[in-house]
C-alpha cells in the first residue's frame, strides 16, 4: 500500500507500524532506538530521565521553560472547538466553548466546503483568537495517505526564499479562506483594539492567538505567516498535531519570521504516538516548523538541531484525537464528529 500505513477506526486502538511510499518510516524509528539502546518501547509512556541528545524531558510536576500546560490546555478547548457549529461559536455555547476560561466574542468563520477548510475567529479583552478546523475523523486514514501523494511545490509568495516548497494540500486548503481570514482578523484586531487603552493600531494592545489541530494546525502555520507578512502582526502560534508542511528552507524562513521572542515561540504539542507528526516523510524532503513538546505523559522539549525528537516504533490514530488528556471525540451540544 502507498502511502501511510493505518488500520481501520474500528481497529485504530491497535498500535500498528508506518510506511511511506514504499519507504519504511518505523525502519527509521528501529534505527533510532538501536542508536540509543537505553530507550525501548515501553519507555515512552513514563519516562522521566531522556538518554538522548538534545531532548530535555520533565516529569508531571515540570515542564519546559515557556512553556506553560493551563495555558496549553486552553489552546487545546480553543483549538477543539473550530468543530462546533458557527451558530453555536456565535454565541459562545458550544462544548468546547464553555470549557476555555475566557468568553470570546464571534466575529467571523471562514468556510470553503470544496478545500473542506473552516476557521473561525473571535475576540476578548486584550486578545484576538484564530482557529482552524482539522481533518474529519471519520476519514483520517484516507486524508493521510493522501497527504503522502502529493510532492512539494514552491511557496510561492515573493519575500520567501526562491527553493521554499510546501505541501500543496495544505496551501490550497488555507488559501481557500486566506482573503476571509485576513478580512475577519483585520475585523476582530479593530473590535479588540477599541476596546484596549493604548492607540489605536492594528491591533494595538491585543494579543493573536493562532491555534488548530491535524490539518487545522497546518493551516495555522500558513495563516502566522500571512499575519506577520501582510498585516505586520507577530502572532502566537500553538499548534497540535501537526503534520509537516513544507521543507527545511521553508521551516528555517518561517521560524524567522514567526519565533522572534521567547513570547512568540510555536509550540508544537505531539501526543504520544500520534502518527500524523511524521508525515509527510522526511525522506521526501518535508521538516516541521518549530520546537515540538512530546507528551508522554510527561513532557519532553525536544532541541536543536532538529528539533524534533524522533519517532515511536508504533504507533496509534487515537492518540491523534487526543491532546493534553482531552478527548476530541466527545463531541456534543452543536459540535460535530468530524
Amino acid at each position: 500500500m502507498q502511502g501511510l500505513l493505518l488500520v481501520s477506526m474500528a481497529t485504530m486502538c491497535v498500535a500498528q507500524p508506518v510506511t511511506s511510499d514504499g519507504f519504511s518510516v518505523a525502519s527509521e524509528s528501529m534505527k533510532f532506538l538501536a542508536q540509543h539502546p537505553t530507550l525501548h518501547d515501553s519507555d515512552y509512556v513514563g519516562l522521566e530521565v531522556a538518554d538522548v541528545a538534545g531532548m530535555s524531558t520533565y516529569n508531571s510536576s515540570g515542564s519546559p521553560p515557556g512553556f506553560d500546560e493551563a495555558t496549553t490546555r486552553e489552546r487545546v478547548y480553543e483549538a477543539y472547538a473550530s468543530y462546533c457549529s458557527a451558530e453555536a461559536l456565535q454565541v459562545w455555547d458550544c462544548y468546547w466553548c464553555k470549557k476555555t476560561s475566557t468568553k470570546y466574542t464571534f466575529v467571523a468563520a471562514p468556510d470553503d466546503k470544496k478545500k473542506n477548510a473552516r476557521a473561525y475567529i473571535a475576540f476578548a479583552p486584550g486578545r484576538v483568537l484564530v482557529a482552524f478546523r482539522g481533518t474529519q475523523a471519520l476519514s483520517l486514514e484516507n486524508w493521510i495517505e493522501d497527504m503522502e501523494a502529493l510532492p512539494l511545490v514552491p511557496f510561492g509568495i515573493d519575500s520567501a526564499p526562491p527553493n521554499a516548497k510546501v505541501h500543496p494540500g495544505f496551501r490550497n486548503a488555507y488559501r481557500s479562506i486566506q482573503s476571509q481570514v485576513l478580512s475577519g482578523v483585520v475585523k476582530a484586531c479593530q473590535l479588540c483594539s477599541s476596546e484596549s487603552q493604548g492607540p489605536q493600531g492594528v491591533c494595538t494592545g491585543c494579543k493573536v492567538i493562532v491555534t488548530g489541530h491535524s490539518l487545522g494546525a497546518a493551516e495555522a502555520v500558513h495563516a502566522a505567516l500571512d499575519f506577520k507578512m501582510i498585516l505586520g502582526i507577530n502572532p502566537v502560534v500553538t499548534t497540535f498535531g501537526l503534520p509537516r508542511v513544507g521543507n527545511r528552507i521553508f521551516a528555517e524562513y518561517w521560524g524567522s519570521k514567526i519565533e522572534t521572542s521567547a513570547e512568540h515561540t510555536h509550540w508544537r504539542i505531539v501526543n504520544n504516538r500520534d502518527p500524523v507528526p511524521a508525515v509527510p516523510a522526511e525522506l521526501l524532503g518535508y521538516k516541521h516548523v518549530g520546537h515540538e513538546v512530546w507528551v508522554r505523559p510527561h513532557y519532553t522539549l525536544c532541541g536543536a538541531p532538529s528539533f524534533e525528537c524522533g519517532l515511536p516504533p508504533l504507533v496509534n490514530p487515537l492518540d491523534h484525537l487526543s491532546y493534553m488528556g482531552v478527548q476530541l471525540l466527545n463531541l456534543t451540544d452543536g459540535c460535530e464528529a468530524r
